[in-house]
């Protein structure tokens, strides 16, 4: 099944598919928020690849979980594709969310590294 087809059929309604979408925001959200706590704070949140690109939804669902670290999301610019672009708010007290095209490291295919 591509992934596609678990947005689209939770587009229409279906439970089990909305469920799967949420999990991996909420699961995505707590490697995040790990990162943020080992490091003791990060200067940027980045999303590139798919959910950079065309995860718009994806996008939202994750930063709904981060909003304890000050985290806001700017939901008209989180419209945009295929830019790189700030999805921050202006008035953001967390965390910056920035858009990337690439970063990319080749260093295997299940790890990639954004440093900024």
């Amino acid at each position: 099944t591509d992934f596609r087809d678990i947005e689209r059929t939770a587009a229409q309604g279906d439970e089990r598919s909305i469920l799967a979408l949420e999990s991996r925001a909420y699961i995505i959200a707590q490697y995040i928020a790990k990162f943020v706590v080992t490091l003791q704070g990060v200067d940027y949140i980045t999303f590139c690849g798919g959910i950079g690109e065309n995860g718009i939804e994806e996008r939202e669902r994750i930063c709904n979980y981060l909003e304890c670290f000050g985290v806001k999301l700017d939901y008209e610019k989180n419209q945009i594709r295929g830019e790189e672009i700030l999805i921050s708010t202006e008035d953001s007290l967390g965390i910056p969310l920035l858009i990337v095209k690439s970063i990319f490291v080749p260093i295997g295919t299940s790890v990639s590294l954004a440093i900024l």
